[in-house]
């Protein structure tokens, strides 16, 4: 597994980092200011008062409208500074969450089959989309938040040191306190986390799991045993969000506790110190609002240390995804090639080789340590129509994922036209290939997209030859929008056979060399069996065929049949 850090996708947003910080500086500076000028204007206008009572002198509204109109541009400035981060932060939020969606989007296809065979597939869907997005919002926001916070703590503290050390002192002694409980409070909180987000992925793998088997649940009348079988997961999966939602929430509840401790002690220390002489009533006020603002960034280090660690435990689940091994091309040297070849007995040269000769040399594997094949040999000429016959799980799907090399065999060699298939690089080795299998895939778009889907530059003419050879044409021109007409992975509105014969018109636009027939007509009835049938001897005309069956009625015509035991 490779290793991916979280820095190679960070490090394009340094920058804008580094102005967030600024900006959070500059916010939580000018903002820690405004109370102490508007102690200063309470100063002036107590001193006004008492001058006037006293009959010294007259209140000065003009140093108080100008520490007012300070104080007021002073706020307005914050404000926009704040403004400007927060849109910095909502930028790096969608951008990050889009790059890692992406990301792992494309790892999907670069994934080898045993991922999808060991995996769920509702656990690597809410990685791709759920833990992406929760990564982009809660890394930015929290950085956002964590920054504003200790911001705002450092320019109320210096303010504070001005006012008075003592004052300053007893304010500081809040902040490594609370600090300290949140450390705490914190490492008990991510365990929680964890295990939320992983029972939660299978929660919605479990969702994804009945709604595509919800047939077969309703024909066996198991609606009340899947319910059932889902509510003990959800009870499992609410004592964990409960047990991590009690971690996460009492961490504001401390943080907010030791703030109102420390503005109780604040309030007495300042009162003595008001009674001594050595604070003025503006002073006084400046500290009570001081103090009344650092409770607010204390509880808001506490949740953006929540969110950085939601944003860490995604990540780690985005990181073991995004580390998995990938499917890779073992490219050999050219001398491995040629020995290859002439082991194979066939020339050098490419250009003097039969096209579409298979050829399984002592093939052995196993998908664990039992074996599926075991010293399987077979050639199959150029242009020959071989059939795989025997009982299910002997081995015959598994030819067809070596031959793919979506797996790679333990034992033995796999040749096309003399040729190591792990000779040859992925793509051009599946070039070669065209597939039609049992289980028929159409994705959601057009019925032209879907046939197009091995060819994407065909256009219309040789989309409608290929239906037509498929002999689907007479039927997706009977519908409402014929070849635009939108399908999606369900095919809802086509049977089982025209989506079949669909897939056969795919085939028949990417015009393989080998063609793989892989149960093609194992589920259907005999009526559709047999217009598939006669597509498929179109389609097979002039090429090598591998012809996957059970019955013997799909194997007519072919040139040499392989039991497999």
């Amino acid at each position: 597994m490779c290793e991916i850090r979280l820095w190679s996708y960070l490090k394009k947003y340094r920058l804008r980092f580094l102005l967030i910080f600024v900006c959070t500086a500059a916010a939580a500076g000018l903002s820690a200011v405004g109370p102490l000028l508007l102690g200063n204007a309470t100063t002036v206008i107590f001193d006004g008062i008492m001058s006037k009572l006293n009959g010294t002198g007259r209140m000065d509204l003009d140093a108080v409208a100008r520490i007012l109109k300070t104080a007021l541009a002073l706020y307005l400035l914050s404000t926009l500074f704040a403004a400007a981060g927060s849109r910095m932060t909502s930028q790096i939020e969608g951008e990050l969450a889009h790059r890692l969606r992406c990301a792992a989007a494309g790892k999907l296809h670069l994934l080898p089959a045993q991922y999808y065979e060991e995996h769920a597939e509702g656990e690597t869907t809410a990685c791709i989309t759920e833990d992406a997005q929760t990564i982009g919002r809660d890394l930015a926001q929290g950085f956002w938040q964590l920054s504003t916070a200790v911001m705002t703590i450092g320019g109320i503290l210096i303010v504070l040191l001005c006012l008075s050390p003592a004052l300053a002192a007893c304010a500081a002694l809040i902040v490594p306190l609370s600090w300290g409980a949140l450390w705490l409070m914190a490492g008990r909180a991510e365990k929680y986390v964890v295990r939320y987000r992983t029972l939660r992925a299978g929660a919605d793998a479990k969702i994804e799991e009945y709604y595509t088997g919800r047939g077969v649940i309703k024909a066996f009348g198991q609606e009340r045993e899947a319910a059932e079988a889902f509510r003990r997961d959800e009870r499992e999966l609410l004592q964990a969000a409960w047990k991590a939602d009690l971690c996460s929430g009492a961490m504001p509840l401390v943080m907010q506790l030791f703030g109102n401790v420390g503005y109780v002690l604040a309030a007495l220390i300042g009162g003595t110190l008001a009674f001594a002489g050595g604070l003025q009533v503006g002073g006084i006020q400046t500290y009570i609002h001081s103090i009344r603002n650092l409770i607010d960034p204390i509880r808001q280090t506490a949740q953006s240390v929540a969110m950085l660690q939601t944003a860490k435990a995604a990540w780690e689940r985005m990181r073991a995804f995004l580390g998995e091994p990938e499917e890779t091309d073992l490219l050999q040297e050219s001398a491995d090639k040629v020995h290859d070849a002439d082991e194979a007995g066939e020339a050098t040269d490419d250009r003097l080789r039969s096209r579409g000769e298979i050829r399984f040399s002592h093939v052995s594997f196993g998908y664990g340590e039992d074996y599926v094949l075991r010293d399987f040999s077979a050639v199959i000429a150029p242009g020959q129509k071989a059939a795989v016959m025997g009982i299910s799980g002997v081995g015959k799907t598994t030819l067809v994922k070596l031959l793919l090399r979506f797996y790679d065999c333990r034992e033995g060699k796999i040749y096309v036209d003399g040729r190591d298939i792990r000779a040859y690089p992925l793509s051009e080795l599946r070039r070669r290939f065209g597939v039609v299998m049992q289980d028929i895939w159409l994705f959601r778009g057009t019925i032209a997209d879907n046939i197009r889907y091995g060819w994407p530059e065909a256009s219309m003419e040789e989309i409608r030859k290929a239906a037509r050879a498929a002999s689907a044409d007479a039927f997706i021109c009977a519908l409402p929008k014929g070849y635009e007409t939108v399908i999606d992975e369900e095919s809802g509105g086509l049977s089982r056979g025209q989506r079949q014969l669909i897939a056969i018109a795919r085939a028949f636009l990417a015009d393989p060399e080998i063609l793989i027939l892989d149960e093609a007509t194992s589920a259907v009835d005999s009526k559709t069996e047999r217009q598939i049938q006669t597509a498929l001897q179109t389609l097979m005309k002039d090429r090598s065929c591998l012809i996957i069956a059970h019955r013997s009625s799909t194997i007519g015509g072919a040139d040499l049949v392989l039991q497999v035991e």
